[in-house]
């Protein structure tokens, strides 16, 4: 386990296991000595996998990456801690302990897109889209359309890592959960995915910072963020086939016929 301490106290730590298809509960305690200590549990879903479906990943939401080239210690020390980081496209992601946004924030989501369709003689076309909703009313606040995976499929291999920008920046402060969809031109539709999010306040002289700070950056940066990698289920309420979003994802078939790329892709 990492842990890595922040200005405000905060301590952040990471490690990963082994686990097989299954319902746990996940269990984090934390003691500074003596009888004081903090305890976290969050259920944990683990989904089998036999590569014959088309299927979503767990969702994972960051406002984290860091380029390779930028770490130390680089790649290999990662891997020789018997670790398998979140890399895509040079770049090395993290993702979020709790999930809890500011609007100024730059939020990636990730997810990987199973389609055992990609290594037959005619791939079809993999679409995918998210929905944003207000936790306390159900309410539909925002929706990407349909947009074409094309740019992150890896030809020969059944898996598309994929990372979307989540607009938060018009989002009001409160309490949300994103919906992940997929489909595919053979009239496939993977179980939606969820994850819960928040977005807080941000102070008035932390945002003119922020935005001094985004003037003075090459407007390459964010662009240059196209895509990346997650395996696991996420601890923030994650679930395959939300009653919440079934109900809305019966359009993505038709909407697949008339996608095209957009802004939404990293």
């Amino acid at each position: 386990m990492n842990g890595k301490s922040s200005p405000s106290c905060r301590i952040a730590t990471k490690n990963q296991f082994d686990a097989t298809p299954g319902t746990y509960k996940l269990a984090v305690v934390l003691s500074a000595g003596g009888d004081a200590f903090g305890k976290f549990e969050s259920p944990l879903a683990i989904d089998p996998y036999d590569g014959k479906h088309f299927s979503l990943s767990g969702l994972a939401l960051t406002n984290s990456a860091q380029r390779l080239n930028d770490i130390p210690s680089g790649l290999d020390s990662v891997l020789l801690e018997d670790r398998t980081p979140l890399v895509v496209k040079g770049l090395q992601i993290v993702p979020s302990g709790s999930n809890r946004f500011k609007h100024t924030d730059n939020v990636v989501l990730y997810t990987e897109i199973y389609e055992p369709l990609l290594t037959s003689a005619t791939p079809p076309i993999v679409g995918m889209a998210y929905r944003i909703f207000e936790r306390s009313t159900n309410k539909q606040v925002f929706f990407t359309e349909v947009v074409r995976a094309d740019d992150f499929i890896q030809k020969g291999n059944s898996v598309i890592p994929v990372g979307m920008k989540v607009k938060v920046d018009d989002l009001k402060p409160g309490s949300y959960r994103l919906v992940m969809q997929a489909v595919d031109s053979a009239k496939n539709h993977a179980p939606d995915r969820t994850v819960d999010f928040d977005v807080t306040e941000v102070k008035c002289g932390e945002w003119l910072r922020r935005t001094q700070a985004s003037k003075s950056m090459a407007s390459g940066r964010l662009s240059s963020w196209r895509g990346a990698a997650c395996c696991a289920p996420t601890r923030h309420g994650e679930t395959a086939g939300s009653p919440v979003s079934s109900v809305q994802s019966q359009p993505l078939l038709f909407w697949l016929r008339e996608i095209t790329r957009n802004a939404y892709r990293i």
